[in-house]
């Protein structure tokens, strides 16, 4: 089957002995199976929401109704009311430090501040606006979708531009860690970005389809691909995104590596980091992953497990192939990544079959020169991640 300059053939092995064993002891991808999380409905559809989740500090979750005019409040055992009516789509949520909640109305064209009791203010009109964020200052930072821009608002109730760059395609998701990083994350196109401080940039992420919202954990970013049914993990080091649960689309519970997802949208976390829920678009569905931060054990219990890869040639001028064996179905993506972290181009995204798989690399294709040097293929599954050297001459 031919993709975009790249082939993949399964079903037939293509190991060779002698070289299979030499690539054990050379090529080791490491498979990362950190699935004692546990995936559970905790709102059945269809509810009152489909779009952007916080939580307050005494554990409900605010859920909001794109193209819709409520926010529902969800105690933490799953009980549902209207806590505000009379929006026009209102989105991405937050609660400042007073435990107000911030919501956007993406189509009423206004910032809205609720309190405890569920009185209205208004704190802004602005056109556009989709997620809300507390900048290390305290100020507000607001993301519009359709203008891709991102603006910040001072203590008398300006707005000016925050941050604008060529990469912003529909800007929806945004997040600061203790670091002052800023992130910002892409529905259009998936693409997630981190600013440093002194105003470097990197693109740390890649979402197949379209990003939904995103959460910070510890040094991960957890983001919902909204139409590839799926959650996915991103170190805030660049160091390349993983599956973190989902597949084809589905309402499974369990296991996090058996659950399955329609539409995943909004996504939060618990303060501490160890639950984090999901809304999904159409079912109007509010699903929960605990155990988030439990050790890495395996799956089942198992032993981290290695399976061995053969790239062949290696140094390459032209094209490499790329041998591997899967002991059960899995959805993988394959991107090829320069030396400093940044992605360039995606080789392969779909479904593998148990057995032994070769994809062929061509370098130059799609007008995407690469020249001499060292890089790094990612191979991300929903039970895996791998890693391995590309020596380009």
């Amino acid at each position: 089957m031919e993709l975009d300059g790249f082939s993949i053939w399964w079903g037939q092995s293509f190991f060779r002995p002698m070289l299979k064993t030499i690539l054990s002891a050379t090529f080791l991808f490491t498979l990362s199976l950190a699935y004692s999380q546990t995936v559970s409905t905790l709102v059945p559809g269809p509810s009152t929401f489909n779009d952007g989740l916080a939580v307050d500090k005494y554990g409900n979750i605010f859920a909001s109704r794109y193209l819709g005019s409520t926010v529902t409040k969800i105690t933490p055992d799953g009980q549902t009311s209207i806590f505000a009516d009379g929006m026009s789509s209102p989105n991405g949520l937050i609660f400042d430090t007073l435990g107000n909640l911030l919501v956007p109305q993406a189509q009423g064209g206004m910032i809205n501040l609720i309190d405890t009791a569920g009185n209205f203010d208004t704190i802004l009109i602005i056109n556009d606006p989709g997620a809300l964020v507390l900048d290390p200052n305290g100020y507000l930072i607001i993301a519009r979708y359709n203008v891709n821009d991102i603006r910040i608002m001072d203590s008398a109730g300006h707005t000016s531009i925050y941050w604008t760059h060529g990469g912003l395609n529909g800007p929806i998701g945004l997040l600061f860690d203790d670091q002052d990083n800023f992130y910002v994350g892409n529905f259009t196109d998936g693409k997630i970005f981190k600013r440093t401080p002194d105003d470097s940039v990197t693109q740390i992420g890649d979402l197949p389809g379209n990003l939904g919202f995103m959460t910070l954990v510890g040094d991960d970013i957890y983001a919902t691909a909204f139409t590839n049914n799926r959650i996915y993990r991103i170190p805030t080091d660049g160091s390349g995104q993983v599956v973190f649960a989902g597949g084809a689309a589905g309402s499974t519970d369990g296991h996090v590596s058996a659950a399955r997802f329609t539409g995943p949208n909004g996504i939060t976390s618990t303060p501490t980091g160890d639950t984090i829920y999901i809304s999904e678009y159409n079912p109007r569905r509010l699903r929960m992953i605990t155990g988030v931060l439990n050790p890495t054990v395996g799956l089942e219990g198992k032993d981290l497990h290695k399976i061995g890869v053969f790239i062949f040639p290696n140094p390459v001028s032209d094209y490499a192939n790329i041998e591997f064996s899967l002991e059960s179905p899995e959805y993988f993506d394959l991107k090829l990544f320069s030396s400093n972290g940044n992605m360039i181009k995606r080789v392969f995204s779909g479904e593998l079959e148990t057995g032994d798989h070769q994809i062929q690399i061509q370098l130059n294709s799609d007008g995407i020169e690469i020249g001499p040097g060292v890089y790094f293929l990612q191979l991300d599954g929903v039970m895996s991640s791998a890693r391995a050297k590309l020596i380009v001459r």
